[in-house]
């Protein structure tokens, strides 16, 4: 198929009519982008549960960025970076913000949000300062309890009687002096027991 002059000329003319409609609309868009950046703004920036080694920066601006919080110990060199932790929308084409900044190890801390390459939101003109707790609070650890036995208490009771034991006393000595004509004894020796004086005549 033969291609006319006139053709080569009118695809070139189209081809290059869409690259600078193209360029254009991409100069367009960055201007809108940086017009929209330099309008940015952060409302109700507030830094938050702050520990011995974290703290929280939330606040809200306009949705769909993607924000960062700038940190270091050194206000002046601030080259460590913290993306959003949660973002939640809000009404009127706005989200709530929130950077959980950690692990973290000194005492002070100085941090600003970037909300794009061109905007920045900072302290009146200086970054935030963190201090850092001394240390993350511990509740009290309870002391093990000791258990203690109820006590018994011993009332002391009444001694009992010694036992009165009667000495032992040889029968044999205990014959009655007298005895009646039944046979039964009338006089027993001291000491001595009837039976006791039975057994002695008995054994005479």
């Amino acid at each position: 198929m033969y291609i006319t002059k006139e053709k080569v000329l009118k695809w070139s003319a189209i081809a290059l009519g869409v690259i600078l409609a193209g360029l254009l609309l991409w100069l367009v868009f960055q201007y809108i982008q940086r017009s929209r950046a330099s309008n940015l703004t952060a409302a109700d920036v507030k830094i938050s549960d702050i520990t011995s080694n974290s703290f929280t920066v939330c606040y809200q601006t306009t949705s769909g960025l993607t924000p960062v919080v700038k940190y270091g110990t050194d206000p002046a060199n601030l080259n460590l970076l913290a993306p959003p932790t949660s973002v939640v929308d809000v009404d009127g084409g706005e989200s709530l913000y929130c950077h959980k900044v950690f692990p973290l190890v000194g005492p002070t801390y100085h941090a600003i949000v970037q909300l794009s390459p061109d905007n920045e939101v900072d302290n009146a003109g200086t970054p935030f300062m963190i201090n850092l707790l001394s240390g993350s609070a511990q509740p009290p650890v309870p002391t093990s309890a000791v258990a203690v036995s109820p006590t018994t208490l011993l009332i002391p009771t009444s001694a009992a009687a010694p036992t009165t034991v009667a000495p032992t006393v040889d029968f044999k000595l205990c014959c009655p002096v007298d005895a009646n004509s039944d046979g039964q004894v009338v006089d027993i020796p001291s000491g001595c027991t009837a039976f006791d004086a039975i057994r002695c005549k008995q054994s005479k």
